[in-house]
C-alpha cells in the first residue's frame, strides 16, 4: 500500500514542472487591468499571452473547477478541472496577443488556482532538473512514506501473525465469521493501538495529498492545503489527530451501544471488522491513485473511488449484518437498529459535517 502511494507520488512531482504565470496575472478593476496582488482573490484571472510565447504551452488546473475565454470568448460551456492549451494553436487565427481569462467556480487565488507555462520538449529536460516546486510537496510525502514504512515494519516485526490477520481481507466478506488471534485480543493490548494509530497516520496522509492536489475536496479542504514542508507536516498531523480522535469516538459508540443492545460478547468483533473495512477502502484508493497517475493520467478513476466507497460502505453494513445475524440470537428489528446507531447514522453525520 505504501509503495503504491509513494510510486504515483513521483509521478504527480514530474507533472508539476513548468514556469507559473502567477506573476503575470491581472484583474480587471476601475475599467482597466491591474496587477494581481498576493492575498487577494477574485473568480476571474486574466493572463497576457505575447507572440514571444509561442512553441510553450499554458497548463491550466483548479480543483473546484473553472472555465476559460480567449479575447473575451467563451471556448466551452463543459467546466474543466485542468486543461493545457497550445500557444501555437492560439496564434494560428490571427498574430495579435491573446488575453486568456479564466474563470473559477469559487474565488480565485495562488493555492487554489495553478497557471503554468510547459517549454518546449527540448527545453522541458532542463526545467525538470533544474526547476522544483516549493510547496516541500516532494519532500513531504517521501519523508512521511518512510516514517509508515518503518512503523508498519516494527508492528509486522513485533506480532507477523497479527499483522497478516489484519490483512486477510477475505475473512472480510466472510459471513461465517469464525473468532480468530485478533478477535480473541484486547482492543486496548499495545499492539492493536499501534495499528490503530498507524491506520489513522495513513488515512490522514492519504487524504492530504488527495486535497493538496485538489482531487478530492471536503469543507475544510482550503485549511489542509499547506505551502511549504512544515506546514504540511503541521496539517498532517493534526488530520491525524482528528482522524484518531473520530476513530476514538467510534469505538465509544459501538462500545455504547453494544451494552444498550446486550451485544458486548460482538464488541471486539465489530470494531476490528471495521479496521479492516478502513483499511480495505485505502489500499483500492492508493491502487487507483497508482492507475490514474501512471496509465491515464487524469481525473477520471478518481470517480470510481468516489463509486467504489459508496458501494463498499453499502456493502458494509450488509455483511456486517449477516456476520452479526450468524453470531447472535437477536431478531431483524433488533440488529437493525443497532446498525443505525453504530454505523448508518454516524456515516450520515460524519457525510453532513465534512462534504
Amino acid at each position: 500500500l505504501l509503495l503504491l502511494i509513494n510510486f504515483q507520488l513521483i509521478c504527480i512531482g514530474q507533472q508539476d514542472s513548468g514556469v507559473d504565470l502567477k506573476n503575470t496575472w491581472l484583474l480587471f478593476t476601475e475599467g482597466r487591468y491591474q496587477p494581481f496582488l498576493e492575498g487577494k482573490e477574485s473568480r476571474t484571472i486574466h493572463i497576457v499571452l505575447g507572440k514571444n510565447l509561442k512553441g510553450n504551452k499554458l497548463s491550466i488546473s483548479a480543483p473546484q473547477g473553472f472555465a476559460y475565454f480567449i479575447n473575451g470568448v467563451m471556448q466551452s460551456q463543459q467546466i474543466s478541472t485542468s486543461k493545457t492549451l497550445d500557444i501555437d494553436s492560439l496564434f494560428k487565427v490571427n498574430l495579435n496577443a491573446k488575453l486568456i481569462s479564466v474563470y473559477t467556480i469559487e474565488l480565485a487565488n495562488s493555492s487554489t488556482l495553478s497557471t503554468k507555462l510547459i517549454p518546449k520538449k527540448v527545453e522541458a529536460q532542463e526545467v525538470r532538473f533544474s526547476k522544483r516546486t516549493n510547496d516541500g510537496f516532494q519532500d513531504f510525502t517521501v519523508s512521511v512514506f518512510f516514517l509508515l514504512f518503518l512503523a508498519m515494519a516494527l508492528l509486522y516485526k513485533s506480532n507477523p501473525k497479527l499483522m497478516s490477520e489484519y490483512l486477510n481481507f477475505f475473512q472480510l466478506f466472510s459471513v461465517k465469521d469464525q473468532d480468530n488471534r485478533v478477535s480473541s485480543n484486547r482492543i486496548s493490548s499495545s499492539t492493536n493501538l499501534f495499528y490503530y494509530l498507524l491506520v489513522s497516520f495513513l488515512f490522514a496522509f492519504l487524504l492530504l495529498i488527495l486535497n493538496q492536489k485538489g482531487q478530492f475536496n471536503f469543507r475544510y479542504s482550503a485549511f489542509f492545503r499547506f505551502r511549504n514542508f512544515l506546514d504540511a507536516f503541521e496539517k498532517f498531523l493534526l488530520l491525524a489527530v482528528v482522524t484518531t480522535l473520530l476513530l476514538s469516538i467510534k469505538l465509544m459508540i459501538i462500545l455504547l451501544f453494544s451494552y444498550l443492545f446486550r451485544m458486548a460478547n460482538n464488541l471486539q468483533f465489530h470494531f476490528f471488522r471495521f479496521i479492516k473495512f478502513i483499511v480495505l477502502v485505502l489500499t483500492f484508493s492508493a491502487i487507483s491513485l497508482f492507475i490514474s497517475y501512471t496509465v491515464e493520467k487524469s481525473i477520471t478513476l478518481y470517480y470510481l473511488i468516489d463509486i467504489f466507497v459508496i458501494v463498499a460502505a453499502i456493502g458494509w453494513f450488509v455483511l456486517l449484518y449477516l456476520k452479526l445475524k450468524a453470531k447472535t440470537a437477536h431478531y431483524f428489528f433488533h440488529l437493525f437498529c443497532y446498525l443505525c446507531a453504530t454505523e448508518i447514522i454516524p456515516t450520515f453525520i460524519l457525510i453532513k459535517f465534512t462534504l
